[in-house]
């Protein structure tokens, strides 16, 4: 049986493997010919600076952080002192 005529997939474009070793060079020399990142620059110009956060809160919405040599991270509980 042929899986693959089971599947409700949507039809797209773009290709099933995406073999990116081998098209990067394109994508770039393509984006080289378009001078995308001048384009990119000149589209956002007076704009304001943003900073992009990369990744997910933790759940104590505090920041994780690597243990200092010799102890931990973790604030001090409540009682503690």
């Amino acid at each position: 049986m042929e899986y693959k005529s089971t599947l409700n997939m949507s039809k797209s474009g773009f290709p099933m493997r995406a073999g990116l070793p081998k098209r990067e060079p394109e994508m770039l020399k393509h984006w080289e010919e378009l001078d995308l990142y001048n384009e990119l620059l000149k589209k956002n110009e007076g704009k304001p600076l943003f900073n992009l956060h990369d990744g997910e809160k933790q759940t104590s919405a505090v920041p994780l952080l690597l243990p200092p040599p010799g102890g931990h991270s973790a604030p001090p509980s409540v009682g503690e002192g």
